[in-house]
């Protein structure tokens, strides 16, 4: 178990631990929890992480090369980037911020690239998926976007902006039921956590909705119906 964490394939170690003898499980955890938080974009969380795990993470990755990755993340400078783009634990991350900044420059190809290397390091990185989604509803494959926001929404079940963007794609397909019903389910989400709100893609999301910021339950409803027949009288 122990080379395939240090490599980052952490699905496979733990397919390993169910099926065979024990191994470093606190090491195990201690990673997939740190790439929960890089998944997610909450490098504050990642950082407590870094902190709170730092024996059990130690043996795998450099901790101090770990803090600089995320203060590299955060100032989205494709140079700061560049040492981490190949590593087993970092990479995927790394590489998902490359993409947002290669999409802001308008090299949509080499966002998709990056996104697509990004997959390649951890499979079920959902926000790089949900981005790949992105550019393939900007111009104009929205059947495909449809797919790659369902895969994402494979990997995370409550990731909102998958939920909202698929919700998008499905009014622009004419399928206004599906469209309201991953409506709901993003506001549901947002309801129960508000802090979901701060993190973003990276990407600027459609927004053809007059959803907004709710503030209790029975509010959400009555949007919810402003939406229904705004969208029938499209």
């Amino acid at each position: 178990m122990e080379e395939l964490l240090r490599q980052g394939r952490y699905d496979e170690a733990k397919r390993q631990s169910l099926l065979g003898p024990k191994g470093d499980e606190a090491g195990l955890a201690a990673l997939l929890e740190l790439r929960s938080w890089l998944r997610d974009k909450r490098y504050e969380m990642a950082r407590k992480s870094l902190e709170k795990d730092a024996r059990f993470l130690a043996p795998y990755l450099n901790l101090a090369e770990a803090r600089e990755a995320l203060k590299a993340f955060e100032a989205e400078d494709p140079v700061a980037l560049e040492p981490y783009l190949d590593d087993p634990h970092l990479g995927a991350e790394a590489y998902c911020v490359l993409g947002v900044i290669r999409v802001r420059e308008g090299d949509t190809e080499g966002a998709r690239l990056a996104f697509n290397h990004s997959l390649r390091l951890d499979p079920g990185h959902y926000r790089s998926i949900t981005n790949l989604g992105n550019l393939e509803l900007e111009a104009g494959r929205v059947a495909e976007a449809v797919s790659m926001y369902e895969k994402a929404l494979q990997s995370n079940p409550d990731y909102p902006h998958a939920h909202h963007n698929l919700a998008v794609a499905y009014r622009r397909l004419g399928r206004i039921d599906k469209s309201v019903h991953h409506l709901k389910r993003e506001q549901r989400i947002l309801y129960r956590n508000p802090a979901r709100k701060l993190t973003d893609s990276g990407l600027p999301r459609p927004s053809p909705t007059v959803l907004g910021h709710l503030s209790s339950r029975w509010l959400l409803w009555v949007v919810v119906i402003v939406v229904i027949y705004w969208l029938l009288r499209r």
